[in-house]
């Protein structure tokens, strides 16, 4: 029996144009009418930032690879001599790495804990996901907006500390926000509930 499903994005999910497809549509709902977890696995962090840390350029002719999916590692590969050039991507890296590792949140072992603890929003505009994982220690609040335009989500009525948005991430509070959270085109935003 199958109890979840993973799938890429980029031309998977969504188009060229980075809006999710009919079939996709489809089938989320296919599968959420059997009780099929849904997920999606992909590289996508920031805007797609990380692709400026690869050199993405074909070993064959020399040429950038714009869809390197089927390209050997020595195409995909992090070229970690330009570390110091990109190094707020690389502390952004970081501060997620310290925030997963900061919460049992992100560490559900069984399927029923993922469908126990977590709830996603409903009626979210197209290119946003964003759901909640409560448990017995915290709740967190998860949204990606692969959208061009800033997006306002209500929340649960209580404070809620910002763990990471588009710019910085880690496992101390960014800020605070109460109430709604505002996410910018092409970002992400993690905040755990004070409640």
């Amino acid at each position: 029996m199958v109890k979840l499903v993973v799938s890429d994005l980029d031309g998977t999910l969504i188009d060229s144009s980075e809006q999710l497809t009919d079939t996709a549509r489809e089938m989320a709902r296919w599968l959420k009418d059997r009780n099929v977890l849904f997920t999606f696995a992909t590289g996508r962090v920031q805007g797609m930032t990380e692709r400026y840390a690869r050199t993405k350029i074909s070993e064959a002719d020399g040429a950038p690879v714009e869809n390197s999916y089927c390209s050997p590692l020595s195409v995909n590969a992090i070229d970690y001599d330009r570390a110091e050039q990109f190094s707020d991507l690389k502390a952004y890296y970081k501060g997620l790495i310290a925030l997963r590792r900061a919460h049992k949140s992100f560490y559900l072992d069984t399927v029923d804990e993922i469908k126990k603890s977590v709830h996603f929003m409903d009626d979210m505009p197209d290119g946003v996901v964003a759901y909640t994982i409560d448990n017995d220690t915290e709740k967190v609040f998860v949204a990606y907006n692969a959208g061009k335009n800033k997006i306002t989500i209500k929340l649960a009525d209580a404070l809620w500390e910002v763990l990471a948005d588009e710019a910085s991430a880690g496992d101390k509070a960014l800020y605070t926000i109460k109430d709604q959270a505002i996410i910018p085109g092409v970002s992400c935003l993690v905040a755990v509930c004070k409640c």
